[in-house]
């Protein structure tokens, strides 16, 4: 097995959800399958953009973000999500 890092790959949304019942501070909640250029997939929750925003086969790119903030505990939690990939101009 070889090392296959995804952080600096463009994506493309497969299939894309809003989701109202998710606890979620700004929702809905956007999560979609995203297939990536070169191979692989998976979920993940998308940030900086709307669900009018989304549509399939929009490229995405990752980004390492702040998901939750304990302060009781003083804990800050980070994860990849997706966000829209600027396009070139």
């Amino acid at each position: 097995m070889e090392p296959y890092p995804f952080a600096e790959r463009i994506g493309h949304i497969i299939s894309y959800t809003g989701d109202m019942l998710t606890a979620n501070l700004d929702p809905p909640m956007l999560t979609a399958r995203i297939g990536f250029e070169g191979g692989g997939r998976n979920m993940f929750e998308l940030t900086d953009c709307t669900l009018e925003e989304l549509s399939t086969g929009k490229a995405m790119k990752m980004t390492f973000r702040r998901k939750y903030h304990d302060k009781t505990r003083k804990i800050i939690g980070y994860f990849w999500k997706a966000t829209p990939a600027q396009e070139e101009e």
